[in-house]
C-alpha cells in the first residue's frame, strides 16, 4: 500500500510504502496470513457472493465438491510425480 500524508514535515513528504503483510501489522491475524498479498482476502468475499447468488437464483454453486476433489487429485499426482520423477496418470471420468 502506498500512503501520502500532508502531516509529514515538508522535507519528508511523499509516498511511503506500507507492507501490510508483515507479521507486526495489527490486523495480520484477521486478514493477511504471512506470505499473502493485499487482495487475498477478497477471494472470500467473492465466494460468499457467488454462494448467495446461487441460493437466490436456485442454481448450483461452482466450484463444487467434485471440482475440489479433481483439483486435489491433480495436486496429489504432482506431488507423487515430483517424488518419483515420473509422469503420474490421473483417471479420466
Amino acid at each position: 500500500m502506498e500512503y501520502y500524508s500532508r502531516d509529514d514535515e515538508n522535507t519528508t513528504q511523499g509516498f511511503r510504502n506500507i507492507l501490510v503483510t508483515e507479521s507486526t501489522h495489527p490486523y495480520i491475524d484477521r486478514w493477511w496470513p504471512p506470505g499473502h498479498i493485499v487482495g487475498w482476502e477478497h477471494t472470500f468475499i467473492h465466494e460468499v457472493g457467488d454462494m448467495l447468488l446461487a441460493i437466490a437464483n436456485n442454481t448450483d454453486i461452482k466450484a463444487d465438491f467434485y471440482d475440489g476433489l479433481r483439483c486435489q487429485q491433480v495436486l496429489d499426482a504432482a506431488d507423487l510425480s515430483a517424488d518419483s520423477r515420473k509422469w503420474i496418470e490421473i483417471a479420466a471420468d
